[in-house]
C-alpha cells in the first residue's frame, strides 16, 4: 500500500511538471487528475482507499485486491480447485449480469478494472495450475483445440486491427458487429476471457514446464523482468508519460516511436537486473 501511495504522489508530480513545463494544462485532465487540484485532501484520502487513480495507475487497485484476497483463497485452490473455478465463474457471471462494481472517486465513477469480474482470470488460472495433470485428458483433443485457439486469435487480431484501420472495419459483417460489441474491458468481456484461454492453451503446448530453451541466456532479461514485475511496472508508468511527450514532439517520426520503445525496454530491463542484484546482495554478504 505504501508503494502505491508513493507511486501515486510521484506520478502526479510528474504529470504536473510536464503540464507546466510544456504549457499543456489539458494533460492534467487527460490523465484524470482534475480531482486532485479541486480537492487535494479528499483526493489523497480516496487514493489511499484505492478509489482515486489517474490514467495508467488504475490497474494497481485490482492488483492489490486480488493479491490481498489470495491468501484466503489459496487453501481452497489447493484442496478444491474445481470448486474455486465454479465459484469464480459464478461470481463473474453474476457481476456481468447485475453490473456489480465498486465505487470510485470522483462521484458517479466506478473501478475501471472491476475486481469482481477480473478475478476470473486470476483465480481460474491459479486453479488450473493445480489441475495440470487432471487436464491431461484434453491432450487427446490437442490438435483440434490448438486449431480453434489459433483461429480465434487470428479473428481477435483482425477485430483489434479494425479499430485502427477503417478498410478492415468495413469487411466485418454487420451481424458479427451486433453480436460482439461492445467488447467490455471493465468487466473483462467473455471474448477477452476466451482470448486469455486460447493463449494459455497454446503456451501450454509450446512451452512445457521443463523446456530447455527457457534457460537460454537470451531469455534471461524476460525472466528478470518477470521476477520483479511490480518494480518494472512502476517504472513503466513514468516511462510511458515520458515516451508520450517525446513521441508528441515527433508525431510523424516512425524512428522516434521505435527509439522510444527500444529505450523503454532497455531501461526496464536494466532496472530488473538492478533489482535482482540488490535482492541477492545481503545473501552474498552473509555467505561471505
Amino acid at each position: 500500500m505504501s508503494r502505491t501511495s508513493c507511486l501515486f504522489v510521484a506520478f502526479s508530480a510528474q504529470v504536473a511538471w510536464v503540464s507546466i513545463a510544456r504549457d499543456t494544462p489539458a494533460l492534467i485532465e487527460e490523465m484524470e487528475l482534475l480531482g486532485l487540484g479541486q480537492n487535494p485532501y479528499q483526493a489523497i484520502l480516496e487514493a489511499a482507499l484505492l478509489k482515486f487513480r489517474p490514467v495508467n495507475l488504475d490497474v494497481l487497485p485490482l492488483y492489490i485486491v486480488l493479491l490481498g484476497f489470495f491468501p484466503f483463497v489459496l487453501p481452497a485452490v489447493v484442496r478444491w480447485p474445481l470448486g474455486v473455478i465454479a465459484a469464480s465463474l459464478a461470481l463473474y457471471a453474476a457481476t456481468c449480469h447485475y453490473d456489480w462494481n465498486l465505487p470510485a472517486y470522483p462521484e458517479n465513477k466506478v473501478w475501471y478494472f472491476n475486481p469482481m469480474a477480473w478475478q476470473v482470470v486470476f483465480y481460474v488460472g491459479a486453479a488450473c495450475a493445480m489441475l495440470g495433470r487432471q487436464f491431461a485428458w484434453l491432450d487427446r483433443f490437442r490438435r483440434p483445440l490448438a486449431i480453434l485457439a489459433i483461429l480465434y486469435l487470428l479473428f481477435s487480431a483482425f477485430i483489434a486491427l479494425s479499430w485502427h484501420y477503417n478498410p478492415l472495419e468495413q469487411l466485418i459483417p454487420n451481424w458479427i458487429s451486433r453480436h460482439i460489441y461492445p467488447i467490455d474491458k471493465t468487466n473483462i468481456d467473455i471474448l477477452r476471457f476466451l482470448h486469455f484461454l486460447a493463449i494459455a492453451w497454446l503456451v501450454r503446448l509450446a512451452v512445457p514446464a521443463d523446456a530447455a530453451f527457457l534457460k537460454w541466456r537470451i531469455f534471461e532479461p524476460l525472466r528478470r523482468c518477470g521476477e520483479h514485475s511490480l518494480q518494472v511496472f512502476c517504472l513503466g508508468i513514468f516511462l510511458a508519460l515520458t515516451g508520450q511527450v517525446v513521441v508528441a514532439r515527433n508525431e510523424d517520426s516512425i524512428a522516434a516511436q521505435i527509439g522510444v520503445s527500444i529505450a523503454g525496454l532497455l531501461i526496464m530491463t536494466a532496472a530488473a537486473y538492478g533489482a535482482a542484484w540488490y535482492k541477492r546482495g545481503p545473501a552474498v554478504e552473509d555467505a561471505a
